[in-house]
């Protein structure tokens, strides 16, 4: 750039000068003149920073997966020499186990943080009785398409914006995690613990939620189109502005929930649902909702009472 300055310089001083000829050129002559060495100067300044990002980029790319490989050496060294699997729960090894766990997980890409955690799980480290505590766990946008993470545990991660499309996680626990705008686009949630979680913004399309526990969760704004929903707990959880299109809610529990009738309208199948006021409604049509309770919103009253109020089960 300092270079096209320069030029500039020279030619107003030239043209300053006189008796030069520049001062007989018109308006197009000047730009003809300017713009070649103007975009020039301006694209060799864009390669040259680009250049540049690029190469930072492949030096921090090296960097994490120096320090994922260190991370995966120093782990297998817990698990062959120190014995982690059976580690007792107050011993150090665990704590130095999460302590390194924690602390190279923000440094790396989605696909590194997928294969880290999936380490941990293939070495059963991080099944429902975990041996190393994930606990704040930076997880964002990890991508974990069709993982097998079934009987997990994951309670208390940031799996904020992560793919886990197609992501069997049967049973796992991944309660009070924080997963706004997450893509579970079919993912297998079956009997999962997601209490208290926040999944704001998440796609759980095509997701299978039978039987899973949602109390106190946050799904507002979620994509629950095309959902199943059959036996799920969603008492006392935040369903404002979640889409139900095409979603199955059999002896699905909505007591308390906030949650809107326009919004029920557009499941597929309701059947022997508990509403926020307590009825139990069944009505495979959805026309015939609307015409047995009108267009009232079902919101439930905001609640006094709190999450720790009900008694936490993590099996």
């Amino acid at each position: 750039m300092g270079g096209i300055v320069l030029f500039v310089y020279i030619l107003v001083e030239t043209i300053q000068a006189g008796n030069t000829g520049f001062d007989k050129q018109s308006l197009w002559d000047w730009m003809d003149l300017l713009i070649v060495p103007l975009l020039l100067g301006v694209g060799i300044w864009w390669l040259n920073r680009s250049e540049k990002e690029t190469e930072r980029d492949i030096a921090n790319y090296r960097a994490s997966k120096s320090d994922q490989q260190a991370y995966v050496n120093s782990m297998t060294d817990l698990l062959l020499k120190h014995h982690l699997r059976q580690a007792p729960e107050d011993n150090e090894v665990r704590s130095i186990a999460r302590t390194l766990t924690l602390t190279v997980l923000p440094g790396l890409n989605g696909k590194q943080k997928a294969q880290v955690l999936l380490f941990l799980y293939e070495s059963g480290l991080i099944e429902r009785s975990a041996v190393v505590q994930l606990k704040e766990a930076d997880l964002q946008k990890a991508n974990l398409t069709r993982a097998n993470l079934k009987n997990s545990n994951l309670r208390q991660t940031d799996l904020r914006q992560a793919t886990l499309v197609r992501t069997n996680l049967f049973r796992a626990i991944l309660q009070q995690s924080r997963m706004q705008k997450a893509d579970l686009t079919g993912a297998i949630l079956m009997e999962a613990n997601l209490r208290e979680a926040n999944l704001r913004g998440a796609t759980l399309r095509e997701a299978v939620l039978r039987d899973t526990d949602l109390r106190w969760a946050d799904l507002g704004q979620t994509d629950l189109s095309e959902a199943n929903l059959q036996e799920a707990d969603l008492r006392r959880a935040d369903l404002r502005d979640a889409n139900f299109a095409d979603a199955v809610l059999i002896d699905t529990n909505l007591r308390d929930a906030q949650v809107t009738l326009t919004q029920l309208h557009a499941a597929r199948l309701l059947q022997n649902i508990t509403l926020p006021n307590g009825d139990r409604y069944t009505t495979p049509p959805a026309a015939a909702v609307q015409a047995v309770l009108g267009d009232a919103t079902l919101t439930a009253p905001a609640s006094t009472g709190n999450p720790s109020d009900e008694t936490a089960s993590d099996e």
